[in-house]
């Protein structure tokens, strides 16, 4: 369900009509719109009806015979950004303005509140693309609290690794181009693992794009085969194969719980890694007990 901060009518219309008439693969549902008219209604549909994404329109912002919109409407709009962000860091915030001068100078202020992407008016809504830009801010958020959780149990060393695989884990990334990214070899990174305790850097790459195609499963509802090509999996058969021999689930249980359940799984990995590794350390370094001395005959 997306959750829409848009009141004007017209452009109520464009959204609807460009989410309904999207090219979709077939056996593939179609978002729902709850169209809000106050960012508490926003608030609302997000915390307890599960919205994702949300829509904000920057009104007012359009041609120079437009009413333009005050300095306290952004800053109510920024602040709600910030909210939803801080509080709901998996869920996207897209604006959705008009190419102009003043909707650019918003944009640029909401994005440092943490808005995710822009929906052009005019443009967007009638060149068949508002539905990948959902797609895109969907993964790019999936990413960022992915890494949130993963980072907080992973050493810095894994954590720059998990980093750049859930940054470009759309574009199927290899073990080399994070080694390349890293300005490391491969060989750098497997010790780094190994030191952790953590999966080998191939089986971290290929979590971290578990992760992105999981996410893309659940939001878009799009069939394996699709996910898995435009993800760079090959084919939906490889896509499930890697699924059930890395996360055990079956796609329609990962299709409802969405790519946290994946992000967990991970997560007790590495804890699991990292403490036995603290517990080898401690054995080691702990000093042997002394043995009594021999009794003299």
């Amino acid at each position: 369900m997306i959750a829409a901060w848009v009141t004007d009518p017209l452009a109520r219309q464009r959204l609807a009509a460009a989410i309904r008439e999207e090219h979709r693969p077939r056996r593939s549902r179609r978002p729902t719109i709850l169209w809000c008219d106050s960012g508490e209604e926003v608030t609302v549909a997000v915390a307890t009806r599960g919205a994702t994404p949300v829509i904000i329109e920057l009104a007012g912002l359009g041609p120079p015979d437009a009413a333009s919109t005050s300095g306290s409407d952004i800053t109510r709009i920024e602040a709600l950004t910030r909210t939803l962000r801080d509080q709901h860091p998996a869920v996207p915030v897209l604006l959705y303005a008009p190419l102009t001068a003043a909707a650019s100078r918003a944009v640029v202020t909401l994005a440092r509140a943490g808005a995710t992407n822009v929906i052009i008016a005019g443009h967007d809504d009638l060149s068949h693309s508002v539905v990948p830009i959902l797609a895109r801010a969907a993964s790019i958020c999936a990413a960022e609290d992915a890494y949130r959780k993963l980072s907080a149990v992973a050493s810095p060393a894994v954590a720059a690794i998990l980093n750049y695989a859930l940054r470009y884990g759309a574009r199927a990334p290899t073990v080399a181009d994070a080694a390349a990214a890293l300005h490391v070899n491969r060989k750098t990174l497997s010790a780094w693992c190994h030191s952790s305790g953590a999966p080998s850097p191939r089986v971290l790459v290929t979590w971290c794009r578990l992760i992105i195609a999981v996410e893309r499963l659940a939001d878009a509802r799009w069939p394996a085969e699709r996910v898995a090509r435009v993800l760079g999996f090959g084919s939906g058969s490889a896509l499930a194969g890697l699924i059930r021999r890395h996360i055990g689930l079956s796609r329609t249980a990962l299709r409802e719980q969405g790519s946290s359940a994946v992000v967990e799984m991970l997560v007790r990995r590495l804890a699991e890694g990292r403490d036995r590794i603290a517990r080898a350390d401690s054995s080691v370094q702990s000093p042997r007990a002394r043995r009594p001395p021999r009794r003299q005959s």
